[in-house]
């Protein structure tokens, strides 16, 4: 059917292992330890904060509006909207004092 080579398969042993890195080679180092060493991503600006806030904060409004509460919706949606951005403005903080941390014990005494 358009099929060439005959023979058999080859079998599972014969397939060559890729050569060994160079000691020096950055790949030699483990998948764990790339990852480990890979600067994390940085944190939210402070617009982007802002503007997560209020996304939810009108979610959450227009959701409580269309059940008919107008007056809890809108003051609901205003504390969502602070809420998430104090949330998000504390886990950035967070991360920004763990990179610090971790640069330090690098560069050791």
């Amino acid at each position: 059917m358009g099929v060439s080579g005959g023979g058999e398969p080859p079998a599972r042993g014969d397939a060559q292992p890729p050569p060994p890195p160079a000691p020096g080679d950055p790949d030699r180092r483990s998948a764990t330890q790339r990852r480990i060493d890979r600067p994390p991503p940085e944190p939210l600006s402070p617009r982007q904060m802002a503007l997560a806030g209020v996304f939810i904060g009108v979610l959450y409004a227009v959701g409580m509006v269309a059940q008919g509460e107008v007056v809890a919706g809108l003051v609901g949606g205003v504390l969502a909207a602070i809420l998430l951005f104090l949330v998000l403005r504390e886990a950035g903080n967070r991360q920004r004092r763990r990179t610090a941390a971790r640069e330090r014990r690098r560069s050791g005494p």
